[in-house]
Parts: structure tokens; C-alpha cells; sequence
């Protein structure tokens, strides 16, 4: 799966979304803007490192998406220009920002839903082993039942 969109109102950046990444490719002035302040206008975001996001509908300004990472120490946005993690539209695009929110948004909680498949899967396992344990006589009943507990929190 992999789904692109262009945003050209707000700031110019097409994106492009798969299973793994977002990859922002700013263009024009957008683009000088982010090499003449040290940042670099391709850019790609883990989506298991999000978060969150955070989306404004334009008004009598531009909307917002943000992708809220773990690493950032900045709840609110105040300059959704300069944020390498955000995107702003207009209200021309809106539809299109909002595929792409609803789009994020399946990701990470696809993502979360197979992190704890995993760990249910880590749990059934360390149980096993103690089951087995407890059936050669190293562990007792009582020490299996509170590990088994603890896993199953």
C-alpha cells in the first residue's frame, strides 16, 4: 500500500504514505525555507512513532496536520511553517487532509494492534515456560500463579 497526496495552498509538499513511513518532499519556497534553516526538505517519519495528531481546519488561516511524535517535547504547535512534522492546507484541501489524517490514524492503531498481539504472544510463551517449570518441581503452584498473573496485567 502506498498512497501519495499534494498539498500546494498552504506549503508546498507532496507526501507520501506507506505501512512504515511518512516521507514529506517539500518543494519551492518551502523547500529553500527548510535548507536555509538547517533542515532538510525530504524528510520520512516512522509511523510506529507517533503519537498523535493534531489537525486545525483552515479558517481565515491555514489548517494544520501534525504528527505528534514521542521524542517531542512541544505539546501545542504555534508554527506550523516551521515544524518539519506538520503539513498546512488550505481549504481547497481539505478532503485531501482529512484522507490523510484518517489514513495516519488506521496506521497507528494498526501498528498498536499488532504491539500487542506481540505481547500476548510474549505472554503465552513465558507462560508455557513456567508450566514447565512448575511440572519439573522448580517453581510451586503458588509462584506459578503469581508470575502467570504479572504476564496477563
Amino acid at each position: 500500500m502506498k498512497r501519495t497526496f499534494d498539498f500546494k495552498y498552504g506549503g508546498k509538499v507532496h507526501i507520501v504514505v506507506d505501512e512504515v513511513f511518512i516521507t514529506f518532499y517539500r518543494k519551492g519556497k518551502s523547500a529553500k525555507f527548510y535548507k536555509k534553516n538547517g533542515m532538510k526538505p525530504k524528510e520520512s517519519i516512522l509511523i510506529e512513532d507517533i503519537i498523535g495528531i493534531q489537525y486545525k481546519e483552515p479558517g481565515m488561516l491555514s489548517g494544520y496536520i501534525r504528527f505528534v511524535l514521542e521524542t517531542d517535547k512541544q505539546v501545542k504547535i504555534h508554527k506550523p511553517l516551521t515544524d518539519h512534522n506538520s503539513i498546512v492546507f488550505d481549504k481547497k484541501e481539505i478532503r485531501q487532509a482529512e484522507q490523510l489524517k484518517a489514513l495516519v490514524e488506521g496506521l497507528i492503531q494498526n501498528y498498536a494492534g499488532k504491539q500487542e498481539v506481540a505481547s500476548s504472544i510474549g505472554a503465552a510463551t513465558e507462560i508455557e515456560k513456567l508450566h514447565e517449570l512448575k511440572q519439573k518441581g522448580i517453581i510451586t503452584d503458588k509462584q506459578f500463579e503469581e508470575q502467570k498473573e504479572k504476564l496477563l496485567q
